[in-house]
């Protein structure tokens, strides 16, 4: 028997210092912060230092897919004032829109008591039988729709009567899934069989879909809006649901917006917000009523 020879190993050569791959783009601080301050510039999302690698992974995407050589380069082409579309890109890819239906449900359970029951009984923003309600924030339209089911199922005769949802976002990708009111069937098991059986129509040659019927959509109006900028409502709202949005803003921006909030609430209207969120200050004219559910003072 013939020993078989193995040829020696060629040696791998060292890692890069820290152990980290080489980059396809320079990114330093400087190009982190550049892209940080357009971001907070234009859209008020505040970005701190711990998203750095987050922001490079998924910004080098973006660099790819418009053909430039560095992630500054790509930061002058954000930064200009006519530039929306890519703007908005780079916008959607940094921003997670992790959203279900019926997402903290004592929500809604607290707007079926205090708003829709109330307004049952001809009590309403907008004459007798009005309601308004906000989506501020909607992502992919889980959370208007929800409130929408929310509506019809107190109120059944809602798209006989003056009752609007506005859900807004700034992300123009998900809205447009939104518009759609069409849903992977597996994401519908969220929503109770009654519901569903009145509410969702099911794709006829798939099954794999589902899309929500007229009485629920007729209620939506989706606009795009960032809450940074001037808003062009002028009626105040019953409610408002801004959940998981604050965490984007730094402390000052968030307390800016829950005062432009609180302003477009009715007297006795209800902010909802999500669960890691919260009104610091005192005197912002809201009192805490149930769990992240603000009140505005009469």
């Amino acid at each position: 028997m013939t020993a078989s020879l193995k040829k020696p190993r060629r040696p791998e050569p060292p890692p890069p210092a820290g152990g980290c791959r080489p980059r396809e783009f320079p990114y330093s601080d400087k190009t982190f912060r550049k892209f940080a301050a357009i971001i907070h510039q234009r859209s008020g999302i505040h970005l701190s230092g711990a998203k750095k690698e987050m922001v490079y992974g998924r910004l080098a995407r973006r660099v790819r897919a418009v053909g430039l050589k560095s992630i500054d380069d790509y930061c002058a082409l954000i930064g200009r004032e006519d530039e929306e579309e890519e703007f908005n890109r780079a916008l959607n890819a940094i921003t997670t829109n992790h959203t279900r239906f019926f997402r903290e449900a004592h929500h809604f359970d607290h707007l079926t008591e205090h708003v829709l029951m109330p307004a049952a009984h001809n009590r309403g923003s907008a004459g007798q039988n009005g309601l308004r309600i906000w989506s501020a924030g909607c992502s992919r339209g889980q959370e208007p729709y929800t409130i929408a089911l929310t509506v019809l199922a107190t109120l059944p005769d809602a798209p006989q009567r003056d009752i609007k949802i506005l859900a807004t976002d700034l992300d123009t990708e998900v809205l447009g899934t939104a518009r759609q009111a069409t849903y992977p069937a597996e994401t519908a098991t969220e929503i109770t069989p009654a519901y569903r059986s009145t509410f969702l129509k099911y794709s006829e040659r798939s099954k794999t879909t589902v899309r929500f019927t007229r009485p629920p959509r007729s209620l939506i109006v989706f606009r795009t809006l960032n809450l940074t900028n001037p808003w062009p409502m002028r009626q105040k709202f019953d409610a408002i649901f801004c959940r998981n949005v604050l965490i984007y803003f730094n402390h000052a921006d968030t307390e800016k917006l829950i005062r432009r909030l609180t302003d477009k609430l009715l007297p006795g209207g209800f902010l909802y917000l999500g669960h890691s969120e919260s009104v610091l200050n005192q005197n912002i004219a809201l009192d805490l009523v149930a769990r992240t559910t603000y009140q505005a003072k009469s």
